[in-house]
């Protein structure tokens, strides 16, 4: 590694390999929780088996993670919806309703929060390497792989690739972020020697990078490259020749992790992996007055407490809001999501203008096409006709009225039309209901939370807590 870099790095895992007092904790609740476990599916399940999985496992977990892993592996004679609720019902009953969360992920599985610490609890079969019921069948030889393969240096690298992913925002494979597992991570810095040169291969990259850590397909790289020509990156997962790791990695947040880490390796910075991002109301309500920008945001109850679920709602939401608006000529700038996963949902749009007052020009076929006579009588006689059509410049024109004065009044109608609600459970229709629409500077006042504030600095200067160095 380069000097400057160096320091960096030493710098930075100095602060996130957990201290000897955190593993004893750590090791102490999830003892706790395994042999409760244990105890409890004697009788309900004696085949089944309690593991400790993920990165603790793996000894890969950050310094002030509160996040782990256990994994209950039932026999393949239950079916899956019963071993989920079975798992569910006696989660709830043996730590406490209240200390419970329901998440999702190809079936439902149980956070509990004990000791300050978020124990996932989730259900999988025990079975043969390759012989998956479900997705999760796969954790326990993922833990095992990384427990094979990675030097105990090697997991530092993977801490410090992990800790970079979640400073420039693109760590986490669910729906919020689309991004880069912790597995997919440890993949990385395997197969591609470390953190450096994980980051030199980022600042470099053409797709699509292909990756085969398992050498499941050696002798058969003709059929590798086949494979995964079409991806952006294809990373063979080494317990299933059939997944790519890196499935859920999205072309932008890929490219965020391109550019950060041309940045890392120009100007090394601890802030890469610790960015702040500071700016108050005011000065988010200046910037935003100051440089003219058509904001608009929609908050909304949560209508969800599962994270998955409501986050892939949101989005869902957020493209059919931005079809309507383009098909409205608005054209959407930028749109993002922003949640506290609790209370609010803000969907937030950047927009070329929030009004029309003057008349709009619409474009019709080239000179002498076929298309002209369907055109010229199209808008003769058509009620939004500010001025019949003529040509100009080597096509036909015409000059209309708006379709919507303003981006309220066609979201507002959006929300009590059937054909735009089609689809959408009542939860949602209910709280789109009790949605409020912002404009402009006020857009700052949709969610009273620091982490909205963050995400309104995030969306304006993507990189300026790295840019501004640390």
């Amino acid at each position: 590694m380069s000097g400057n870099l160096q320091e960096v790095v030493q710098e930075v895992l100095k602060r996130i390999k957990p201290s000897p007092e955190e593993r004893e904790h750590m090791n102490r609740v999830l003892s706790k929780v395994v042999s409760t476990l244990r105890e409890e599916f004697k009788n309900l399940e004696p085949e089944a088996d309690v593991l400790v999985e993920g990165s603790v496992a793996k000894d890969t977990w950050l310094t002030g993670e509160t996040d782990a892993d256990v994994f209950v592996r039932f026999p393949i004679k239950w079916k899956k919806e019963e071993m989920g609720r079975v798992l569910i019902d006696n989660v709830k009953r043996i730590f406490g309703s209240e200390k419970c969360r329901l998440r999702f992920a190809e079936h439902p599985y149980v956070t509990v929060r004990i000791e300050g610490i978020n124990v996932d609890i989730v259900p999988c079969y025990r079975v043969e390497k390759g012989a998956y019921r479900s997705a999760t069948d796969r954790t326990v030889f993922h833990t095992e792989f990384v427990k094979e393969k990675l030097s105990p240096e090697m997991r530092d690298e993977a801490r410090l690739l992990k800790k970079f992913f979640k400073g420039i925002g693109v760590y986490g494979a669910e729906i919020k972020t689309r991004g880069f597992s912790g597995f997919l991570v440890e993949l990385l810095v395997y197969s591609l020697g470390g953190f450096e040169k994980t980051l030199e291969r980022l600042a470099s990259f053409k797709p699509p990078l292909i990756l085969d850590p398992g050498e499941l397909y050696r002798g058969r790289e003709e059929e590798l490259y086949r494979k995964a020509r079409d991806s952006l990156i294809c990373v063979i997962d080494p317990v299933d020749e059939l997944r790519n790791v890196a499935a859920a990695v999205s072309g932008e947040s890929l490219s965020i992790a391109q550019y950060a880490a041309h940045l890392m390796l120009k100007n090394p910075s601890v802030s890469f992996f610790y960015p702040t991002y500071r700016a108050s109301k005011e000065e988010l309500r200046e910037i935003v007055r100051s440089r003219g920008l058509n904001m608009f945001s929609i908050t909304m109850p949560a209508w969800t407490n599962i994270p998955d679920i409501l986050w892939g709602q949101a989005y869902r939401l957020l493209s059919r809001l931005s079809m309507l608006l383009e098909d409205n000529e608005f054209r959407v700038l930028m749109d993002k999501v922003w949640s506290d996963e609790e209370k609010n949902v803000v969907l937030l749009f950047i927009l070329e203008e929030c009004e029309k007052r003057a008349a709009t020009l619409h474009m019709g076929p080239p000179y002498f096409s076929s298309n002209v006579t369907i055109f010229v009588e199209t808008y003769l006689g058509n009620e939004r006709t500010l001025v019949q059509p003529f040509p100009r410049n080597g096509r036909w024109w015409t000059i209309l009225r708006p379709k919507a004065r303003d981006v309220s009044e066609i979201v507002s109608k959006a929300f009590s039309s059937s054909e735009f609600l089609k689809g959408f459970p009542e939860n949602i229709v209910k709280a789109l209901s009790e949605s409020k629409m912002r404009f402009g500077e006020d857009v700052v006042e949709a969610a009273d939370n620091q982490g909205y504030l963050s995400f309104l600095e995030r969306c304006i200067h993507p990189f300026s807590a790295m840019l501004r160095g640390g």
